[in-house]
Parts: structure tokens; sequence; C-alpha cells
């Protein structure tokens, strides 16, 4: 009972914070990269706000919500095709506190957001819409650039968020990506996000949850002669860091 009662006290605290963080996000990289733009023509600001403010100062205001991540040493320099398991919204946050620039291939949905999507097509965000072939060869395009400017590009492979942090099929875009482009694979583990808020849901769960995010090493494409080839191996590597995170949080 008072587990439940907590549960209750603490859902809109944590709301109020994960959508004020978000905001102050938005406002902020819309204000410092409006100033940059003339100097800043991959507008590369937008990218080192949402690093520092949803990747690390989101986490830093939820008292409940504590994230570990391990093996940041595997990031050297990049860019990388970042490649995560998906089962919450708060994957994004997580991911974005990684020591690089990095954009995010993301449903067209998210772009007719009011505000959110203003801030993501003018921070150069990636729009993907699986079910236009024109929509993918163009999502494909804007990842090329966003590589070959020096940024890396974040991709979720399942292409929806699974209700149980358990692997769903991975589709081959982001491993087609990485053959054309020789640009290595960076897989990220992510477990705990799916108790906090899950699919379907818009308020947090959970009073005090625990997140594991386990970075592994890079994927070098060039090891691998089919995009079928490099996403099994990057799915088993994800796979297998997923059950050592589940042992170690037994």
């Amino acid at each position: 009972m008072w587990k439940n009662f907590l549960l209750w006290l603490n859902a809109p605290f944590a709301w109020a914070i994960f959508l004020f963080v978000s905001s102050l996000n938005v406002l902020v990289g819309l204000l410092f990269q409006g100033v940059a733009v003339p100097f800043d023509t991959h507008r590369r600001t937008s990218l080192w706000v949402n690093r520092w403010i949803w990747g690390h100062l989101l986490w830093f205001c939820e008292p409940g919500w504590h994230l570990a991540r391990e093996g940041m040493e595997s990031v050297v320099e990049g860019p990388y095709i970042v490649v995560s398991n998906h089962s919450s919204v708060l994957d994004i946050p997580a991911c974005m506190g990684l020591p690089m620039p990095l954009r995010i291939v993301g449903r067209s949905s998210l772009f007719r957001i009011p505000l959110l999507g203003l801030y993501m097509r003018f921070s150069r965000q990636i729009s993907l819409d699986a079910g236009s072939a024109a929509d993918v060869l163009a999502s494909l395009v804007q990842c090329k650039e966003a590589l070959q400017s020096g940024a890396s590009v974040l991709v979720f492979p399942e292409g929806t968020r699974s209700l149980d942090a358990r692997l769903g099929r991975f589709h081959r875009g982001a491993f087609r990506l990485a053959l054309d482009t020789g640009v290595p694979v960076l897989p990220v583990a992510i477990l705990g996000t799916h108790r906090i808020m899950r699919k379907g849901e818009l308020r947090p769960a959970g009073i005090s949850e625990s997140i594991k995010m386990r970075v592994l090493a890079p994927v070098h494409p060039g090891e691998y002669a089919t995009a079928r080839a490099l996403g099994e191996r990057v799915r088993t590597l994800l796979e297998t860091a997923l059950v050592d995170l589940r042992e170690d949080a037994a």
C-alpha cells in the first residue's frame, strides 16, 4: 500500500521535472543555435546543448532515476553509427550523454509535435517514415551527410519500443549505412528505462529505479560481407550484454 502511495506521489513530480528539463533543452538549444548559425553551418551547437541538458542535467535533476553508464572508454574519435535497443523514450537522453555530437534518427511523427518538431528540424535531427521508400532514401542521405560532417547518428534498429526490454527483430538500414560508409557501429545496451516510462504511457512510473547502460566496443563493417551478417553480429552482442546486465541487477 505504501509503495502504491509513494508511486502516486512521485509520478507527477518526476513528470514535471522531465517536462521542465525537456522544455529547457528545446528553448536553450533554439537560442544558442540561433545565435551560432552564422558560425556553425553544421548546427553542432544544438547537439552540444542536447548532450549536456538532456543527456546529463535530466538525470541529475531526477532524484529517483539512477543512470549508470559503463564502457565509456570504448568511445574514441568518431563518428559512429550508434545502435541501441529501445524500450522507452528515456533511451534517447540516456544515449545523448555519450561524448560525441549525436543526431537522432526518429519517427516522422515526432517532427509534427509543436515546438519539439521545430527544434528537431532546426537542429537537423533525421526524420524517418519507414512506410515510405522515398522517405527512407532521404533519411539515408541525411545520415550520410551527418556522418561526413563528423556527427554520429543514433538508430534504434527495432523500429519500435519493446515492452520488456527484450530485443525485437532488427531492420537492416543502419547496417547497410555502415557498409556503404565504412563507419563503425557502436552498440549500446540499456536496461531499466522500460520500468520508468513504458511504451503507451505518458507518465513516469517507479519510485527509485536503476538504469544500466553499457557501451560495447565498436564493430567495424569491413569485417562483414552483408548488412544481414553485420546486423546479426550486433544483435548478438546486445543480447549478451542485456543478459549480463540483468544478471548484475538480480
